[in-house]
């Protein structure tokens, strides 16, 4: 055979091998990891999870429960929204770990240059007429003992205005709105309570820097790798209003009460 057929064969060897390759996530973390596969790609990661569930004590809530406040006025939670953020797991050494996700916006300075700035992602809108949330990104495959996480959003994003994101991200323009246009800052609570006697259900707006509170929750639970990392929290809403007189109290004092309540708001079931 010359030398110039075997190098059309060997050509033709090669060529057909690398049409034949297999394409596929070849990373073992990866929830679609495929160790079949020659070529690497297409990887897709396991995601932290959340299912959070309305309950007041032992009991699901529903927003036709009456409730009583501190001094037995009935009211009912007509609507309830939080924003959560910077959810972190905590292994037994204290080492924390949150999800990989960040967003890239284009953003205009005082002067109206454009730049762009990286911001950690993983916000979570919660409703109390919606239980299932997607975090983010979660690669991290091992024994956890706490939760920890934030009400509200942190000031490295609370001056972004929603328009500038995402129409399926948290932060995006929601309806009721979720965000302060004279203060240019997002809603961390947002509570819709009518007393009953009372024609006009009460909208508690809450958001500042004071408001911004750190959760932490006892949290054990193990990472599987390949495999999304699933959590459930029970958010008692009537201890967020515990101690409340909405008769008496005026509404600085309803805001910091439920501030102060956030901490024992939220457990594993």
């Amino acid at each position: 055979m010359s030398i110039g057929r075997l190098f059309v064969v060997v050509f033709g060897l090669l060529l057909l091998a690398s049409c034949n390759r297999v394409e596929g996530c070849l990373e073992a973390d990866a929830s679609n990891f495929d160790p079949s596969a020659d070529k690497n790609c297409c990887c897709e990661y396991p995601k932290l999870t959340l299912q959070i569930y309305p309950v007041v004590g032992t009991t699901s809530f529903v927003k036709t429960d009456t409730l009583s406040d501190f001094s037995g006025n009935k009211y009912l939670i007509e609507d309830l929204h939080l924003y959560l953020s910077q959810f972190k797991m905590t292994a037994p050494n204290g080492v924390s770990t949150g999800v990989s996700d960040s967003l890239t916006l284009t953003l205009e300075d005082a002067t109206g240059n454009s730049y762009e700035e990286k911001i950690e992602d993983g916000y979570v809108l919660w409703d109390s007429d919606n239980s299932s949330y997607e975090v983010g990104t979660f690669r991290n495959f091992a024994e956890f003992s706490g939760l920890e996480f934030f009400v509200g959003v942190d000031s490295a994003i609370n001056f972004i205005p929603p328009a500038t994101f995402e129409e399926e991200h948290a932060l995006y323009i929601q309806e009721p709105s979720m965000y302060e246009e004279n203060d240019n800052s997002y809603l961390f609570i947002r509570a819709e309570v009518q007393i009953i006697g009372e024609s006009v259900p009460r909208v508690y707006k809450i958001y500042g820097e004071e408001a911004f509170k750190r959760i932490e929750v006892a949290y054990a639970i193990t990472g599987n790798q390949s495999f999304d990392t699933q959590l459930e929290l029970n958010a008692d809403v009537g201890v967020m209003f515990n101690s409340v007189d909405f008769l008496t109290n005026n509404e600085n004092i309803i805001h910091q009460k439920i501030v102060d309540n956030l901490d024992s708001v939220f457990s594993k079931p």
